[in-house]
């Protein structure tokens, strides 16, 4: 036998194996709206591939590691959501379903900010402030359950405005994400003419109602638009008239998916009218937890009303101080609270989980004969509501949103960084970002929750409070937490809570001038 011929059977014996490439794949869903996000950045952390989520929401990732061994970490990105990291094996490679958690959300105000009660004028001055903390696309001037003088609406707005123009360069130094004063020029609207559903109808669309339209049919932006209504909800109702008489059934129902409506009390019809002829609407009307959070007059003289343009603006109360602003802190609450979840709880409240009958109009709305006799004729309806904790569900946190204001305030006196106080950053378990957190847990477990990365721009010393959110909670028993004041803590899961979730809330104050906050939300599911 020749050498070759040696070296070929020798060959011939050895085992041959390949590396069989893997494909991750799946497709990525804004979390509330379930709409696919395109163009949002997905890599594979340990190996850098990279890939962009296609026009669906699609996206599909090449590995050359080998089955049997592949463990990697899936990131996922988008500007407008939070990142999320996904833990990948061989077991689990494709039809990932992963739904993102805005950053910020999208907010539309209607108010009725020329008429009588001067609180409506409050609330903008306090929602421009906290302007930074999500994408505001209108400010519409209307009617309640009567007609208001719209050129003061929109003479207030504009000056609201111009206030705001002469403190953004202060307020840029403290925070990023304020919008331009122009940007907000273009978005303010006028609604319709009229009051009441008497203000609806064939031929009554308005700018602001084209503008809800248009806003909530933006194709390249998947996250759900929060519509505010401080005063009636007409302008909101003629949107929903006009697509319902124009569009398919199916179109109609797109356009309800993607809304959500927060109506302070109901002052008038119009949210009567969506109701009833859009019972998948999302609506929320606060009915019982407006009144009673705010601070008094002396708090808002020395905090508010002394300090720059924005609080020369800033109107004495007449009879309930920012009676609208719940609405807004509903989508503002950093981290405290994801909006659709009306259980959870925040700064804007807390709502129950079905709809219900029988909540009323405000009593104002109620007295109007026209308003409540319309009103009566659409009832039975049902909508979101509060729990019967009421205002209690934001005077809870009380402290905070004065603070915030308070501290907002004193960043468009000054260009020194190193003048005012800001907010801490929470950390827990790792995680960077203000998006919610779970965790799946067995009855009996001891977890712990971590909060030790967390850090303060100022170098102020941090205060650490984690606490068993037992309204929030389908749990109602107690909770054991260890190091409750420790930046480090134990949870020990109930060994009777088995099918209950358990919201346990990190809130991290500073030891600064006014003490500022940062909250973290964790929700253990147990098993």
């Amino acid at each position: 036998m020749t050498t070759f011929k040696r070296f070929m059977i020798i060959f011939s014996l050895l085992p041959v194996s390949y590396a069989q490439a893997i494909n991750i794949s799946g497709v990525v869903k804004d979390k509330q709206t379930s709409l696919p996000v395109s163009g949002a950045k997905v890599k594979l952390l340990k190996q850098g591939t990279t890939g962009t989520t296609d026009s669906e929401g699609k996206f599909s990732l090449a590995s050359n590691t080998s089955a049997s061994d592949f463990s990697d970490t899936l990131v996922v990105t988008d500007k407008k959501y939070w990142e999320k990291k996904v833990s990948i094996t061989s077991s689990n490679t494709s039809n990932f379903e992963i739904k993102l958690q805005a950053a910020k959300h999208r907010l539309v105000i209607t108010t009725d900010v020329g008429g009588g009660d001067p609180d409506d004028l409050q609330s903008l001055v306090h929602a421009i402030l906290l302007s930074n903390e999500f994408d505001l696309e209108g400010i519409i001037y209307g009617h309640a359950w009567s007609e208001s003088n719209l050129d003061r609406g929109r003479q207030r707005i504009e000056s609201v405005i111009d206030a705001y123009e002469q403190v953004l360069p202060n307020l840029k130094v403290h925070a990023d994400g304020y919008p331009t004063p122009e940007y907000l020029r273009s978005i303010v609207k006028q609604g319709q003419t009229r009051a009441r559903m008497n203000g609806t109808g064939e031929g009554k669309d308005s700018d602001g109602s084209n503008l809800i339209i248009d806003v909530v049919d933006k194709k390249d932006d998947p996250r759900p638009v929060w519509l505010n209504a401080w005063g009636g909800a007409n302008t909101i109702a003629q949107a929903y008239w006009k697509v319902k008489n124009t569009r398919t059934p199916q179109e109609v129902k797109k356009f309800v998916h993607k809304v959500r409506v927060y109506d302070i009390l109901g002052q008038c019809d119009s949210g009567s009218w969506i109701a009833k002829n859009f019972p998948d609407a999302f609506y929320i009307r606060n009915s019982e937890g407006v009144y009673g959070w705010a601070p008094d007059k002396s708090w808002t003289a020395e905090n508010v009303k002394n300090h720059g343009p924005l609080g020369k603006l800033y109107p004495a109360s007449r009879w309930a101080t920012e009676g609208d602003s719940p609405s807004f802190f509903h989508v503002s609450s950093r981290g405290l609270n994801d909006p659709d979840e009306l259980t959870q709880g925040g700064w804007g409240g807390r709502h129950g989980p079905e709809k219900r009958t029988g909540v009323p109009l405000f009593e104002w709305a109620e007295r109007d004969a026209i308003c409540n006799a319309h009103d009566q004729e659409l009832r039975p309806y049902a909508l979101y509501t509060n729990t019967s904790e009421g205002a209690a569900a934001i005077s809870k946190w009380k402290n905070d949103i004065y603070n915030s204001q308070a501290a907002r305030m004193d960043w468009t006196l000054t260009s020194n960084y190193d003048e005012v106080n800001h907010f801490p950053v929470a950390i827990l378990n790792g995680d960077t970002t203000r998006q919610i957190l779970e965790m799946t847990v067995d009855p009996g477990d001891q977890i712990t929750l971590d909060a030790s990365g967390s850090s303060d721009p100022d170098g102020d010393m941090l205060k650490y409070s984690w606490q068993f959110y037992n309204e929030a909670s389908s749990y109602n028993g107690n909770v054991s937490i260890q190091g409750g004041a420790s930046s480090t803590t134990k949870v020990t899961v109930p060994s009777d809570a088995s099918g209950k979730n358990i919201h346990i809330i990190l809130v991290i104050h500073d030891n600064g001038s006014p003490s500022l906050h940062a909250y973290r939300r964790m929700i253990l599911n147990v098993k």
